[in-house]
């Protein structure tokens, strides 16, 4: 009776798996599936603010911006509505922990600050924790730089230099990637 039961589990689960019309779901198109995508982005990112900071646990509101593009150096207002939905993005990536965190700390080659196209924002550290792998409060940092090239947002302390073995880097530098993203941010949010 058992042999019996655990076929006719097997033949439901297989036919439920594969389907009746041989016909492969429309989700499985790419199409269709980055049409989705898209949409998901472009509903996600309308729904945040680009007019005001949000409050979250810990504020992470620049104190200046500057944005690197084509060769020319930009000071940006720090209530610029692309920067306002930015920083919104990531403090709610952050406090609602939804970030993928880089596994160790970055050299200063790997932080993005030598990148053509990007965008370092400065703070004023608001404590004591030091930005790192799995720390979604990080308070202690003075900059945070964000490339084109990718998601990652990068919290800098330069007050901190770190060793580790033969390993010596002047400054602190932990890479976050909010809701796991991959893209062009920085084109992705108008800049």
């Amino acid at each position: 009776m058992k042999k019996i039961g655990l076929l006719l589990i097997a033949i439901c689960l297989l036919i439920s798996l594969c389907g009746c019309s041989g016909e492969a779901p429309e989700t499985t198109n790419p199409s269709a599936a980055n049409k989705n995508a898209s949409e998901q982005w472009e509903t996600l990112l309308s729904q945040i603010p680009s007019d005001r900071y949000e409050d979250y646990e810990v504020n992470l509101r620049p104190l200046s911006a500057t944005l690197y593009k084509n060769g020319a150096v930009i000071s940006l207002d720090t209530e610029d509505a692309r920067l306002v939905r930015l920083v919104n993005y990531f403090n709610n990536a952050l406090s609602s922990n939804q970030c993928i965190y880089v596994q160790s700390y970055l050299s200063a080659e790997k932080c993005g600050i030598g990148e053509d196209f990007r965008l370092e924002l400065t703070y004023e550290p608001q404590g004591n924790v030091k930005p790192g792998p799995y720390e979604d409060a990080p308070t202690k940092f003075d900059m945070i730089v964000v490339t084109n090239a990718s998601f990652m947002f990068t919290l800098i302390d330069h007050t901190t230099p770190i060793s580790y073995g033969d390993t010596s880097y002047p400054f602190l530098a932990a890479g976050y990637i909010p809701y796991e993203m991959e893209g062009k941010c920085l084109e992705i949010f108008g800049f």
